[in-house]
C-alpha cells in the first residue's frame, strides 16, 4: 500500500475550513442584520407601551385637577433587550421624562375679560388673571427604532411631536360647552433611565365648584391664552364642535420654544370656570389666599339677643379653598358681637362665625346689622367700624336683620309691614348708631354729590310700593320719589344735597314709615349758576393724561367769590381708575385775568380731588373759564364705572354737573382723524409718525396735545426728537415737549399765526424711539384739541419679521458635474410682512464652513405665512467629498451636508503585500482620458518604488482603451513618493505606455506592481478605501486630460 503520496485527507481539512468560514459569515450576517431588526421591534413595542402609560399620566393629571385626589402612575422610560448567548446587544435604551416651564412664572395661562357677580365679582372684575403652568415631555433614546416621536402633555392634550407634524393622542378637556376647565401643572420633575419611574401627582389647589363668569363689557370677549407647541390648525381641530368658540389665534414668542394660543369665546354667554393646580415633583407652590366669599344663603333674621351662624370661605387665585389662613371679624354695631374674632380657615377653607345680636333695639320693627370679615389682619379696628369697605376682594360684609322682638318703641301692630331706613355707608357720609330711633347722618357735599338711601321692610315685603319725601327741598331732594321693593324687601332712592342745612327724609309704605335726618355741609344755594359746563372725556390706559373743564356762568360771578370743581366722583371710585394725582391745574382761559387757581391742598387725598377757582374781579355772565388738568392716571376701560360726574359749585349759586367717560375714542374730538405708525419690538433708534387732521379750522395759538405716556411701559420716548414729516400738509407752527421722561412724554403742537385749515393734516416724525424686549401689543396715543374731547390712535408694537429657515431635503449624493438641489421651507415667524433674499452657500475650502454663494431667490411672506423653495448648486470636478451647505435668510439659517462623488468612484480593493490592485467606476456621463498618475506610499515606508522588471508596472484595464506605463531600462522603476508620471512619455524601453480612455459606466481595474517595500503590516488585505486624506497611508492620483485630478485614499487595516 502506498501512503506517502496519498492526499485524500486534504479534502477534510478544506471542508472544515469552509465550514468554519460559513459559520463565521452566518454569524456576521446575524449580528449585523437580525440583531438590530429584533431590537428595533422590541423598541417599537416599548414605544407603544409608553404611549399607553403617558395616556394614563394625562388622564391622572386631568382627574387630579378636577376631583383633587392624588394619583401615582408608573412610566417605563426605557427597555431591555433579551440576553444572547453569542451575539451582542447595544446598551439598553434610556428615555427621559421631565417638566418644562412649570416653575417659570412667565409661562402661564391667562383668563381675560371675565367678570363674575356677587362676592366673587370682587376678584373676577374683568382684569387679566394669570396662572403658572407647564408641560410634561417624554423623549425616547432608542438605538435602532429611529421613527419614535417626542411625546408632550400640555393644557389637557397629549400629542406626539414628529419632525414634520404633530399628532394628537387625546382630545382636549379645556372647553366643554359652557364649561371652562383649566388644570395647571406646577413643580419640577426630571428622570432619565431605562427602568420604570413612579410619577406622583397631587392636587395642590382643587375644588369641584365652578365660578360663573361672562364678558366684562359689551364689546369684550372672555379669552383664554395658553402656552402651546401645537399649531393654530391643531387647536382648530381640537376645538371643532365647540359652539362657543368665536376665534382662535396664535402669537409667536421670540426666543421661546412655544407660542401662545388665544381662544376667544362668544359674548353674552355665562361660563362655568374651574381653575385647578396639580403638583408634580419638587418646588410645588401652594397659591396664596386672594379673596373671601360668603357660603351663607340669604340675609338671616334673628331676635333680640339671638344668635346665627355665618360661613365664609377663603379662596386662592384659582378660586379654590385655602386652608390655615388667618381671618379677622367684627360687627358694625357696638352692642352686637361675633365670635371668634380671630381664627384660621379649616381644611375646606371655611370659617364659621357666630353672630350675637343686641339685647334690645327699639322704635323700629327690624334693623340691619353687618358682620364684617377680612383677610387683612391690620384691619382689626376697621372690622368694627361703619367705615369698613366690604367691596374689596379681601373683605366681605354679611347683613343680618335683627327683629324688635318685644316691640319696644312701636306704636302698634296695625301695619301690613314695617318700613325702616338702613344707614348709608358710602364715603362722605357719617351716621350715628343704627339702632338710634332718631338716626342722624352728616353729608359732606365737598366729598360726595349724591347719597344712595336704602329702606327695608319687616317682615319682608316683595314688590311693595315705598314712597319717599323730604321736609325741606331747599336743602336737598330725592329721586325717585317712589320705588318697588326687591326680593329682599329693599327699595332705594338717591338724595342730592343743594344747600347747607338739615333735612328729614321719609320712607313710607304698608301703613308704616321711618325717617332719617341728614345734616348737609359744604354746599350753599344762591341765584344764577352756569349756562354751560363741560369735562372732556379721556382714553383708557394712560399714566399722564390731560382733561379740560370748561365753565360758562349764566350770571355774573362777583369778585371774591369762588368756584369749586369737585372731581371726587371719579377719584374715589374703587378700584380707582381715574387718579388726579394732586390735581395739577392751569387756566387755559382765565376770563381776562379775573380768575386764578386757589389753594386746594386741604381737599387732596386718596378719595377726593377738588380745584378751587378764585376771582379777583367780576366775571361777566357768558365769559368762559377753561381749566386744563394734567398728570391724570387712567386705568383700563373694562373696569371703569363711568360715566363720571364733575360737580361744579359756585359759592353764590347751586351746583351743576358735567359728565365724562373713559374710552379709546371719547366724545367729539373736533379732530377728523388721528394716527400713529407701528413700531418693532426690541429695537432702538426707530422712527414713528403721528398725525392729526382738524375737523374745523385750528386758530392761531391753539394747541393740540399728543399724549405719549400710555405706551411708555414698553416704548421709550425720553430721547425722541421731533420734526414735521415730509408728507405733512402743514410744516409751520411749533413743536415742543411739555414733558419728556422715561415714564411720561407729552408733545405739544401750537398752530402758527395763519392757523391750520380744516382737513389739513399735521404729520410729525418722532425719531430715536426705542422699544423693550417682549413689548409686543397695542398702545394708545391720545390727541386733545383745546376744549374738545380726547381722541385715541392705537398702534402696534410688532415682532420683527423673522424668516426661519428649515432645510427639508437634498438630492445627495451627486457626482461631480451634476447639480445639487436643496429644498427648504421659509416661515415668517413675526407679525409683520417682509421680503427677503434667501441664499444657498456651500463649502469650497474644506473647513466645514459654507460661505461661497451658489444661488439665491427673493421670498415675500405675510405674517405667519410659509413657502417652500428650491435652490441649486452645480458642482464641478474637484468638488468631491462631504460638503457643507447652508440656506440663509437675513434672520436665520439652516445647514446640511451633501455628498459629491468623484467622477471616478472607487469600488473595490484587491491586493497582496507588494501589489496594489483595485477597481473603480466612471460614474460620470462623459468619456474621460487618464493621462498621468502618481502614487505616494511614504506614510508606510519612505523611499518605496514600483518595479516589475520587463513587464508593465501600471495597468488600467477594462475601458475603451487600456492605460499602460512601464520601465525596463534606466530608470527601471517609478518612485512611490507622489511624483507625477505621464502614462506615455515617462515609459521607456520596449514597454511604451498609453493613455486610458474610459466611457461612461466603465469599471476598469488598476494594477500597480511590484512595490519594493511591503504595503501591509504582515497580514493580508492590508489596505482599504477611506474618505479622509488625514487617515490615508497610500494616495493614488490620476490626472485627466482636462487637467482635473481624481484622488483615491487608502489606509492600512
Amino acid at each position: 500500500m502506498q501512503l506517502r503520496d496519498d492526499r485524500r485527507g486534504q479534502a477534510i481539512q478544506i471542508g472544515a475550513v469552509l465550514l468554519l468560514g460559513a459559520v463565521v459569515l452566518t454569524f456576521s450576517v446575524y449580528q449585523a442584520t437580525v440583531v438590530p431588526q429584533q431590537n428595533s421591534e422590541i423598541e417599537f413595542k416599548h414605544s407603544q407601551t409608553v404611549q399607553d402609560q403617558l395616556s394614563d399620566v394625562r388622564n391622572a393629571i386631568v382627574s387630579t385637577g378636577q376631583i383633587g385626589d392624588g394619583r401615582s402612575v408608573s412610566v417605563t422610560l426605557g427597555t431591555n433587550y433579551p440576553s444572547r448567548t453569542i451575539a451582542l446587544n447595544p446598551p439598553p435604551p434610556v428615555g427621559s421624562l421631565g417638566t418644562v416651564g412649570s416653575t417659570n412664572e412667565s409661562v402661564n395661562v391667562t383668563v381675560a375679560n371675565a367678570e363674575a357677580s356677587g362676592e366673587t365679582g370682587d376678584f373676577w372684575t374683568g382684569a387679566n388673571r394669570s396662572y403658572n403652568t407647564g408641560a410634561l415631555v417624554y423623549r425616547p433614546g432608542y438605538n435602532e427604532y429611529q421613527g419614535a416621536p417626542v411625546t408632550w402633555y400640555e393644557n389637557s392634550v397629549l400629542f406626539n411631536q414628529f419632525r414634520s407634524a404633530n399628532l394628537t393622542v387625546s382630545d382636549q378637556r379645556l372647553l366643554d360647552g359652557d364649561r371652562i376647565s383649566l388644570v395647571t401643572l406646577n413643580g419640577s420633575y426630571y428622570a432619565s433611565q431605562s427602568e420604570s419611574v413612579s410619577l406622583d401627582l397631587r392636587g395642590v389647589s382643587t375644588s369641584s365648584r365652578t365660578v360663573s363668569v361672562t364678558n366684562a363689557t359689551a364689546d369684550s370677549n372672555v379669552t383664554i391664552t395658553l402656552p402651546t407647541r401645537l399649531t393654530r390648525s391643531d387647536w382648530l381641530e381640537l376645538l371643532d364642535g365647540e359652539d362657543h368658540v368665536a376665534n382662535v389665534t396664535t402669537t409667536a414668542i421670540p426666543d421661546a420654544e412655544y407660542d401662545l394660543v388665544h381662544v376667544v369665546l362668544e359674548r353674552d354667554v355665562t361660563y362655568e370656570l374651574q381653575v385647578t393646580r396639580v403638583g408634580i415633583g419638587t418646588e410645588v407652590v401652594r397659591p396664596e389666599p386672594r379673596y373671601l366669599t360668603s357660603r351663607s344663603g340669604s340675609t338671616p333674621t334673628v331676635p333680640e339677643g339671638g344668635q346665627v351662624d355665618f360661613t365664609v370661605e377663603v379662596r386662592d387665585a384659582l378660586d379654590n379653598p385655602n386652608s390655615d389662613v388667618r381671618v379677622i371679624a367684627g360687627t358694625r354695631w357696638d352692642n352686637s358681637s361675633v365670635s371668634p374674632t380671630n381664627t384660621t380657615s379649616d381644611g375646606d377653607g371655611t370659617v364659621t362665625l357666630t353672630y350675637q345680636s343686641p339685647p334690645n333695639i327699639s322704635n323700629a320693627p327690624q334693623r340691619t346689622d353687618y358682620v364684617q370679615v377680612s383677610l387683612n389682619t391690620s384691619l382689626s379696628s376697621a372690622v368694627n367700624s361703619s367705615t369698613f369697605n366690604g367691596s374689596t376682594a379681601v373683605n366681605v360684609t354679611l347683613p343680618v336683620r335683627v327683629d324688635n322682638s318685644d316691640g319696644s318703641g312701636l306704636a302698634g301692630d296695625s301695619e301690613a309691614f314695617d318700613v325702616y331706613w338702613t344707614d348709608p355707608t358710602q364715603s362722605g357720609v357719617t351716621c350715628q348708631q343704627a339702632n338710634d330711633p332718631d338716626s342722624v347722618c352728616t353729608v359732606n357735599a365737598s366729598e360726595t354729590t349724591s347719597v344712595t338711601l336704602t329702606s327695608d321692610t319687616g317682615p319682608t315685603a316683595d314688590r311693595a310700593q315705598i314712597e319717599y319725601a323730604v321736609n325741606n327741598r331747599t336743602v336737598g331732594s330725592v329721586t325717585p320719589s317712589s320705588d318697588t321693593t326687591d326680593g329682599n324687601g329693599q327699595a332705594s332712592t338717591v338724595f342730592t344735597p343743594k344747600a347747607n342745612g338739615t333735612v328729614t327724609v321719609y320712607a313710607s309704605g304698608g301703613g308704616s314709615g321711618d325717617r332719617l335726618e341728614l345734616v348737609v355741609e359744604n354746599v350753599t344755594t344762591g341765584g344764577g349758576g352756569f349756562e354751560f359746563v363741560r369735562a372732556t372725556s379721556m382714553p383708557a390706559y394712560g399714566v399722564s393724561q390731560e382733561q379740560n373743564v370748561t365753565l360758562v356762568p349764566s350770571s355774573d360771578i362777583p369778585a371774591s367769590e369762588s368756584v369749586y370743581v369737585n372731581l371726587s366722583d371719579p377719584q374715589q371710585t374703587g378700584p380707582t381708575q381715574v387718579d388726579y394725582n394732586g390735581p395739577n391745574a392751569v387756566l387755559v382761559r382765565d376770563g381776562g385775568g379775573a380768575a386764578t387757581i386757589g389753594n386746594t391742598n386741604t381737599w387732596n387725598n386718596e378719595d377726593n380731588a377738588i380745584v378751587r377757582v378764585d376771582f379777583s374781579a367780576n366775571l361777566t355772565a357768558g365769559t368762559p373759564i377753561e381749566l386744563r388738568l394734567t398728570g391724570i392716571g387712567v386705568g383700563k376701560p373694562g373696569v371703569q364705572t363711568d360715566p363720571y360726574d364733575v360737580v361744579i359749585n359756585r359759592t353764590d349759586a347751586a351746583s351743576t354737573n358735567a359728565s365724562f367717560v373713559v374710552a379709546p375714542d371719547a366724545g367729539t374730538s373736533r379732530l377728523s382723524s388721528v394716527s400713529a405708525t407701528n413700531l418693532t419690538a426690541d429695537s432702538s433708534g426707530q422712527a414713528q409718525t403721528v398725525s392729526f387732521t382738524p375737523q374745523t379750522r385750528l386758530p392761531a395759538g391753539e394747541v393740540v396735545v399728543v399724549e405719549l405716556s400710555d405706551p411708555q411701559s414698553a416704548v421709550d420716548y425720553s430721547n425722541a426728537g421731533r420734526s414735521f414729516a415730509s408728507g405733512s400738509d402743514v410744516t409751520t407752527g411749533s413743536l415742543s415737549f411739555e414733558q419728556q421722561t422715561v415714564t411720561n412724554t407729552t408733545l405739544v403742537y401750537t398752530a402758527p399765526s395763519g392757523g391750520v385749515s380744516a382737513g389739513d393734516t399735521v404729520a410729525i416724525d418722532l425719531t430715536s424711539v426705542s422699544t423693550a424686549s417682549g413689548s409686543t401689543g397695542s398702545y394708545t396715543v391720545a390727541f386733545s384739541r383745546g376744549d374738545a374731547d380726547v381722541r385715541g390712535a392705537t398702534y402696534d408694537v410688532v415682532t420683527p419679521p423673522g424668516f426661519a429657515v428649515t432645510i427639508d431635503s437634498t438630492n445627495s449624493p451627486v457626482t461631480e458635474g451634476e447639480t445639487v438641489q436643496v429644498d427648504a421651507t421659509i416661515d415668517n415667524t413675526g407679525n409683520a410682512g417682509d421680503t427677503q433674499t434667501i441664499e444657498l452657500y456651500y463649502d469650497d475650502t474644506g473647513d466645514g464652513t459654507a460661505n461661497t454663494l451658489a444661488d439665491s431667490q427673493q421670498v415675500t411672506l405675510a405674517p405667519g405665512a410659509s413657502q417652500s423653495t428650491t435652490l441649486q448648486w452645480t458642482t464641478a470636478t474637484g468638488d468631491a467629498g462631504d460638503v457643507a451647505v447652508r440656506v440663509a435668510s437675513a434672520d436665520n439659517a439652516d445647514t446640511s451636508t451633501v455628498t459629491v462623488q468623484q467622477t471616478l468612484q472607487p469600488d473595490a480593493v484587491q491586493r497582496s503585500n507588494t501589489v496594489l490592485e483595485f477597481t473603480f467606476d466612471n460614474t460620470g456621463s462623459q468619456q474621460v482620458t487618464i493621462e498621468q498618475f502618481a502614487v505616494d506610499a511614504t506614510a508606510i515606508t519612505p523611499g518605496n518604488t514600483i518595479n516589475n522588471g520587463n513587464s508593465l508596472e501600471v495597468e488600467i484595464r477594462g475601458g475603451q482603451q487600456d492605460g499602460e506605463a512601464g520601465r525596463n531600462s534606466n530608470p527601471k522603476d517609478f518612485l512611490a513618493d507622489g511624483t507625477r508620471y505621464d502614462l506615455q512619455t515617462d515609459s521607456n524601453g520596449n514597454t511604451a505606455g498609453q493613455y486610458a480612455v474610459l466611457n461612461s459606466g466603465d469599471r476598469p481595474t488598476v494594477d500597480m506592481r511590484a512595490f519594493a517595500q511591503r504595503l501591509d503590516n504582515g497580514g493580508t488585505n492590508p489596505l482599504q478605501f477611506t474618505n479622509s486624506a488625514a487617515d490615508a497611508d497610500v494616495v493614488v492620483t490620476f490626472v485627466l486630460s482636462d487637467g482635473t485630478e481624481q484622488v483615491f485614499y487608502l489606509e492600512q487595516q
